[in-house]
């Protein structure tokens, strides 16, 4: 059966790239002012991962098969690695620069960011769309700005009467207890000219698939470590053992309890993490298969636009990082880090297959985008670009992709933060910079800056720093991060 499976989840990925339309100059908008749009947004997705963008395990076989006739966005990128932050950047459609939410527990700015501020979900609120949201976890919670948006929010105060079980930090809520009430309210809405949106946590780790899915993709790995109950990060820098090379990784639950446990993987124990990883994946699609079943036997296909995305993606090894904790440019600009995945079908794409879009696409970019489709204008804060009109070509919007965020040092709750980091980064199809600024918020003093360059189109998985034999390239690019900084730093 599971042979079977996996041949059946190959011929369809064959399938979607034997499709793959040739990008030329006629552009192939969609057009459909009555059309609904439904937003799932699967937190920390990495698209590497994601059959329909060519992963080598068949682990997305309903996404590929449901999205075989869209667009298929390939350089799209987040302003920061961290959820919260991103989904104030998506819904208003503007940078951090802006916004400046990079905590969640800072009301007073989030007030300002809503109050001044017309989202997504509140435009089309007001051209009669009947909007609603489900969500998961504390950076999507009411309070946090965006549910205030939308005319019905599902959070974590709904849960107990749903019998979904919720604790901070532990990630749990996703597509499991999730899709039952999102899928209850399509049933009753399907009428309405509507936009939904769901969020979940079902790719942050732990990743822990169940049954069947849990004896996918078995090798051998140490039997000590909670490869499905725990959450590894890099807390800062790479670490390895010095008399075995195994890499250090510590518990994020522990860290945040105040307590310090650490763990050594060796090859094998990362590669099984990853087929954890994978093993949740292909657990998550078959979870979304019944959304996906439900959409075509209501007959939405036909008139509702629908958009699978993230807010970010992951580290997973990539350079030996793991998670997104690392508040150094290494460990947190990676583009596994800020690139996210972003597929796009709509009524009128039947049998066109896949078109690969390979401009870069800011996710600020997305709700102007949205709201263009429909035919509706975007508000004037909006700093994104809409990309719907050159959909089927290969114009840019973007030269660059800009990220911007501030980290701080990772500390154990309670804690006073005494180091700031200001990172950004600039992420073309050929050149990427990032820049980091490190400070003592004790001393109010910076204590380093430093600045990194890769040629993405030689070195993709950022391993080669250019810097310093690159001088001229760093200079120019300076230049154009000054430039973004001055864009994004104001509404227009």
């Amino acid at each position: 059966m599971k042979v079977m499976l996996a041949i059946v989840s190959w011929m369809i990925i064959l399938s979607c790239y034997c499709q793959t339309q040739s990008i030329n100059s006629t552009p192939q908008p969609i057009v459909c002012p009555q059309c609904n749009i439904i937003v799932l947004s699967l937190t920390s997705l990495r698209k590497q991962n994601m059959g329909i963008y060519g992963y080598f395990r068949p682990t997305t076989p309903h996404i590929n098969s449901f999205f075989k006739d869209s667009f298929i966005f390939t350089n799209a990128y987040a302003p920061a690695s961290l959820t919260f932050t991103d989904a104030i950047s998506f819904f208003y459609s503007l940078s951090p620069q802006v916004h400046k939410n990079f905590e969640r527990f800072n009301k007073n700015q989030l007030k300002s960011v809503y109050e001044t501020n017309p989202s997504l979900p509140e435009i089309l609120a007001k051209n009669g769309y009947k909007t609603a949201a489900f969500v998961s976890d504390e950076d999507y919670s009411y309070d946090r700005g965006v549910g205030r948006t939308f005319q019905y929010y599902f959070d974590r105060s709904y849960y107990p009467d749903y019998d979904i079980t919720y604790k901070p930090f532990t990630y749990s809520v996703g597509t499991k207890q999730l899709l039952p009430v999102v899928n209850k309210w399509l049933r009753q809405n399907q009428k309405e000219k509507f936009m939904l949106f769901m969020q979940v946590f079902d790719m942050h780790c732990p990743y822990s698939p169940e049954g069947e899915f849990d004896k996918l993709y078995q090798s051998p790995h140490s039997l000590k470590i909670p490869f499905t109950k725990e959450c590894f990060m890099t807390q800062k820098d790479v670490v390895k053992n010095k008399s075995n090379g195994k890499l250090l990784l510590k518990s994020l639950f522990a860290f945040m309890d105040k307590q310090e446990v650490n763990y050594y993987f060796d090859k094998n124990d990362q590669d099984y993490l990853i087929s954890r990883y994978d093993a949740e994946l292909n657990q998550t699609d078959y979870n979304l298969n019944a959304l996906f079943d439900l959409i075509k036997s209501l007959k939405l296909d036909k008139n509702t636009i629908i958009v699978l995305m993230a807010d970010h993606g992951d580290n997973l090894g990539d350079n030996q990082f793991f998670m997104k904790m690392s508040s150094t440019a290494r460990g947190n600009l990676q583009r596994n880090n800020l690139g996210l995945p972003l597929l796009i079908t709509a009524p009128g794409l039947k049998n066109k297959g896949a078109i690969k879009q390979d401009q870069v696409i800011q996710s600020i970019d997305i709700a102007p985008s949205l709201l263009a489709m429909v035919g509706l204008k975007p508000s004037d804060r909006m700093q994104g670009k809409s990309f719907n009109e050159i959909l089927g070509t290969n114009k840019d919007i973007n030269d660059y992709a800009y990220a911007f965020s501030i980290r701080y040092d990772l500390i154990k709750i309670g804690e006073i933060f005494k180091t700031s980091f200001t990172l950004e980064s600039l992420i073309g199809k050929d050149w990427k910079l990032d820049y980091s600024k490190e400070t003592d918020l004790i001393k109010l003093k910076t204590k380093s800056e430093q600045y990194y360059l890769y040629h993405l189109s030689n070195d993709p998985s950022e391993k080669i720093d250019l810097a310093r034999t690159n001088p001229q390239k760093v200079d120019d690019l300076k230049k154009v991060l000054e430039s973004k900084r001055t864009i994004y730093s104001k509404v227009p």
